[in-house]
């Protein structure tokens, strides 16, 4: 296959890009625009491929994938965004509490622990608001999630 139609399929989303290689060189662009891929496994993949290197310029593009249609993407988002984000996640990472999946609830309580871990959000009162609502989730992995990255948010800040 010629080099023009490579680059065709690969405009359309019909060829996969090596993220494993994307990785290795720490192709953050790469891999941002393999966040828009067609494949999901491919977005999953570059999600946590984007949260392995840490670059926070990968944030945005990555929180606008918890609302990605397959859940095992906006799984990885909720995991890897809590990481690498500023507080410009919190909102995102509230509607993440309400998704229909569970597995992707939980990873955003535990999202909003990390993000107190990091010292970002401690003694938010957005953050504190979602997470007690949460602790009366139907789930009870969801509950704990939640009741764990509450005792972290309420924390007192450092002096």
């Amino acid at each position: 296959m010629g080099s023009s139609m490579q680059s065709h399929m690969s405009f359309l989303g019909l060829s996969k890009p090596n993220i494993e290689k994307m990785e290795e060189n720490k192709d953050v662009e790469g891999l941002i625009k393999a966040l828009t891929h067609g494949d999901s496994g491919i977005r999953g993949l570059a999600v946590l491929a984007l949260g392995r290197i840490g670059d926070p310029t990968a944030a945005g593009p990555i929180i606008q994938l918890l609302k990605d249609n397959d859940y095992h993407v906006r799984w990885a988002a909720a995991w890897v965004v809590a990481g690498i984000a500023g507080i410009e996640a919190v909102g995102p990472l509230a509607q993440a509490l309400r998704d229909k999946d569970e597995t992707v609830r939980v990873q955003a309580a535990r999202g909003f622990g990390i993000m107190a871990t990091r010292g970002l959000i401690i003694g938010d009162s957005r953050a504190i608001e979602v997470l007690t609502s949460a602790t009366e989730d139907n789930s009870p992995h969801v509950r704990k999630a939640a009741q764990e990255a509450l005792e972290k948010v309420r924390l007192p800040p450092p002096p």
